[in-house]
């Protein structure tokens, strides 16, 4: 068996995944030909040993997603609480006016919004 791979580098990268990781694997018969560029071709141990020699970058650029996103969810959460306390304190003295009230549920809602994609991507990620 043989690996067909296409890399970050030849295709679209918005994460910003380092460029010699591969994006695109296929395993192909020993007798497959050699796909065109920029497919790569190699064995099984060859692939092995060209993942391992890029592991690092790979899991430094990891490293850097998991740091983003704890801070992420730090400064969102640190917000949300906020959010929490201001109804709250709406609560506990009386009537707050509308406007006060609707500023507080617009808020509450915006950070409930920016944080389910991070909670998504770190369930996914602990999937892995």
């Amino acid at each position: 068996m043989k690996i067909n791979f296409l890399t970050y580098a030849n295709t679209p990268n918005p994460a910003g995944i380092p460029a010699a990781w591969p994006a695109q694997v296929q395993a192909v018969d020993d007798t497959a030909p050699a796909p065109s560029a920029p497919w790569q071709q190699m064995t099984v141990t060859q692939y092995q040993a060209y993942l391992t020699a890029n592991q690092s970058a790979y899991d430094a650029w990891i490293a850097s997603q998991q740091s983003t996103a704890q801070s992420n969810l730090s400064t969102l959460a640190t917000q949300y609480d906020a959010a929490i306390n201001a109804m709250q304190n709406f609560a506990a003295i009386g009537s707050p006016t509308t406007t006060q009230a609707v500023s507080a549920v617009q808020t509450h809602n915006t950070i409930l919004l920016k944080l389910l994609p991070i909670l998504r991507a770190q369930y996914v990620q602990s999937l892995q």
